[in-house]
Protein backbone atom coordinates (compact mmCIF):
# COMPACT_ATOMS: atom_id res chain seq x y z
CA UNK A 1 0.00 0.00 0.00
CA UNK A 2 1.09 3.66 -0.82
CA UNK A 3 0.88 6.68 1.09
CA UNK A 4 -0.85 9.33 -0.93
CA UNK A 5 -1.18 11.49 2.37
CA UNK A 6 0.37 10.70 5.49
CA UNK A 7 -1.30 10.53 9.27
CA UNK A 8 -2.10 14.03 10.91
CA UNK A 9 -2.87 14.13 14.12
CA UNK A 10 -6.16 16.32 15.13
CA UNK A 11 -8.79 16.00 18.06
CA UNK A 12 -12.16 16.79 15.36
CA UNK A 13 -14.21 14.19 14.41
CA UNK A 14 -13.38 15.37 10.68
CA UNK A 15 -10.45 16.16 8.43
CA UNK A 16 -10.16 16.96 4.94
CA UNK A 17 -6.72 16.76 2.77
CA UNK A 18 -5.93 19.30 -0.03
CA UNK A 19 -3.72 19.32 -2.62
CA UNK A 20 -3.81 15.47 -3.41
CA UNK A 21 -2.69 14.22 -6.91
CA UNK A 22 -5.43 11.84 -7.68
CA UNK A 23 -5.83 9.53 -10.85
CA UNK A 24 -8.62 8.84 -11.88
CA UNK A 25 -10.27 5.31 -12.10
CA UNK A 26 -7.80 4.20 -9.07
CA UNK A 27 -9.34 3.46 -5.80
CA UNK A 28 -8.30 5.47 -3.06
CA UNK A 29 -8.72 4.29 1.00
CA UNK A 30 -9.42 6.45 4.35
CA UNK A 31 -7.77 5.29 7.58
CA UNK A 32 -8.04 6.71 11.12
CA UNK A 33 -6.18 5.73 14.05
CA UNK A 34 -7.46 6.33 17.03
CA UNK A 35 -5.22 6.71 20.50
CA UNK A 36 -6.15 6.41 23.80
CA UNK A 37 -4.78 7.73 27.10
CA UNK A 38 -2.98 4.97 28.24
CA UNK A 39 -1.15 4.94 24.85
CA UNK A 40 -2.99 2.52 22.90
CA UNK A 41 -4.41 2.82 19.24
CA UNK A 42 -6.05 1.15 16.62
CA UNK A 43 -6.95 1.75 12.89
CA UNK A 44 -9.75 1.23 10.61
CA UNK A 45 -10.03 1.60 7.05
CA UNK A 46 -12.69 2.98 5.00
CA UNK A 47 -14.40 1.33 2.01
CA UNK A 48 -12.37 2.35 -1.49
CA UNK A 49 -13.63 5.52 -3.06
CA UNK A 50 -13.11 6.07 -6.96
CA UNK A 51 -12.06 8.81 -8.23
CA UNK A 52 -14.33 9.59 -11.42
CA UNK A 53 -14.16 12.79 -13.53
CA UNK A 54 -14.80 12.05 -16.90
CA UNK A 55 -18.39 11.29 -18.08
CA UNK A 56 -19.79 7.45 -19.35
CA UNK A 57 -19.21 6.24 -22.78
CA UNK A 58 -22.05 7.77 -24.97
CA UNK A 59 -23.59 4.60 -26.62
CA UNK A 60 -26.59 5.02 -29.40
CA UNK A 61 -30.15 5.21 -29.50
CA UNK A 62 -32.41 3.78 -31.95
CA UNK A 63 -36.05 4.45 -32.89
CA UNK A 64 -38.03 1.24 -33.16
CA UNK A 65 -38.20 -2.12 -31.32
CA UNK A 66 -35.05 -4.33 -31.04
CA UNK A 67 -34.87 -7.03 -33.71
CA UNK A 68 -37.00 -5.02 -36.47
CA UNK A 69 -36.04 -5.61 -39.79
CA UNK A 70 -34.41 -1.88 -39.39
CA UNK A 71 -32.74 -0.92 -36.93
CA UNK A 72 -33.56 3.09 -36.68
CA UNK A 73 -37.01 3.95 -37.78
CA UNK A 74 -36.32 7.79 -39.48
CA UNK A 75 -40.69 7.77 -40.21
CA UNK A 76 -43.20 6.46 -38.99
CA UNK A 77 -47.16 6.50 -39.28
CA UNK A 78 -48.25 5.98 -35.93
CA UNK A 79 -49.08 9.27 -33.93
CA UNK A 80 -49.63 8.20 -30.38
CA UNK A 81 -46.74 6.19 -29.22
CA UNK A 82 -43.08 5.92 -29.94
CA UNK A 83 -40.39 2.77 -28.97
CA UNK A 84 -36.76 3.36 -28.65
CA UNK A 85 -34.04 1.10 -27.56
CA UNK A 86 -30.28 2.15 -26.87
CA UNK A 87 -27.18 -0.25 -26.71
CA UNK A 88 -23.72 0.38 -26.01
CA UNK A 89 -23.65 3.17 -22.49
CA UNK A 90 -20.55 2.56 -20.94
CA UNK A 91 -18.71 3.76 -17.85
CA UNK A 92 -14.97 2.33 -17.63
CA UNK A 93 -15.09 3.12 -13.76
CA UNK A 94 -18.50 3.16 -12.00
CA UNK A 95 -21.31 0.89 -12.98
CA UNK A 96 -24.23 2.64 -14.66
CA UNK A 97 -26.78 2.81 -12.31
CA UNK A 98 -29.71 4.88 -14.15
CA UNK A 99 -31.12 5.87 -17.34
CA UNK A 100 -33.77 8.64 -18.20
CA UNK A 101 -35.19 9.72 -21.49
CA UNK A 102 -37.32 12.08 -22.56
CA UNK A 103 -38.70 13.03 -26.06
CA UNK A 104 -38.87 16.53 -27.57
CA UNK A 105 -39.06 18.59 -30.72
CA UNK A 106 -35.27 19.50 -30.65
CA UNK A 107 -32.11 18.57 -29.46
CA UNK A 108 -32.29 18.41 -25.77
CA UNK A 109 -35.39 19.77 -25.49
CA UNK A 110 -38.79 17.80 -23.52
CA UNK A 111 -41.73 19.57 -25.01
CA UNK A 112 -42.92 15.77 -25.76
CA UNK A 113 -41.93 13.78 -22.95
CA UNK A 114 -40.32 15.26 -19.85
CA UNK A 115 -37.82 13.72 -17.98
CA UNK A 116 -38.44 10.03 -17.12
CA UNK A 117 -36.08 8.05 -14.88
CA UNK A 118 -36.55 4.50 -16.04
CA UNK A 119 -33.71 2.33 -14.10
CA UNK A 120 -31.63 -0.19 -16.23
CA UNK A 121 -34.11 -0.93 -18.87
CA UNK A 122 -32.74 -0.61 -22.52
CA UNK A 123 -35.86 -0.41 -24.60
CA UNK A 124 -39.04 1.64 -23.85
CA UNK A 125 -42.23 3.00 -25.30
CA UNK A 126 -44.16 6.08 -24.46
CA UNK A 127 -47.96 5.57 -25.37
CA UNK A 128 -50.59 8.58 -25.48
CA UNK A 129 -48.49 11.01 -27.27
CA UNK A 130 -50.21 13.53 -29.80
CA UNK A 131 -47.26 13.49 -32.38
CA UNK A 132 -47.50 15.41 -35.23
CA UNK A 133 -46.91 14.34 -39.02
CA UNK A 134 -44.27 16.64 -40.70
CA UNK A 135 -42.67 17.34 -37.36
CA UNK A 136 -39.16 16.12 -36.11
CA UNK A 137 -39.09 14.10 -32.64
CA UNK A 138 -35.81 13.61 -31.08
CA UNK A 139 -34.95 11.06 -27.97
CA UNK A 140 -32.56 12.17 -25.49
CA UNK A 141 -31.21 8.89 -23.51
CA UNK A 142 -29.10 9.98 -20.10
CA UNK A 143 -26.67 7.34 -18.36
CA UNK A 144 -25.90 7.88 -15.08
CA UNK A 145 -23.22 6.28 -13.19
CA UNK A 146 -22.78 5.59 -9.92
CA UNK A 147 -20.53 8.86 -9.66
CA UNK A 148 -23.61 10.75 -11.46
CA UNK A 149 -21.91 11.68 -14.79
CA UNK A 150 -23.73 11.58 -17.35
CA UNK A 151 -23.59 11.23 -21.06
CA UNK A 152 -26.95 12.32 -23.07
CA UNK A 153 -27.24 11.10 -26.86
Amino acid sequence: MVDVYPFKQTNDLSATANGLSLREGHAYYVSVRAHNSAGLSTVVTSWGIIVETSPPIAGFVFEGQPGNSVKDMDYQTNTTSMSVYWEGFHDPHTPIVDYAWKIGTCRGCDDTLRKQHIGLITTIEASHLKLQAGLKYYTIVTEIGRASCRERV
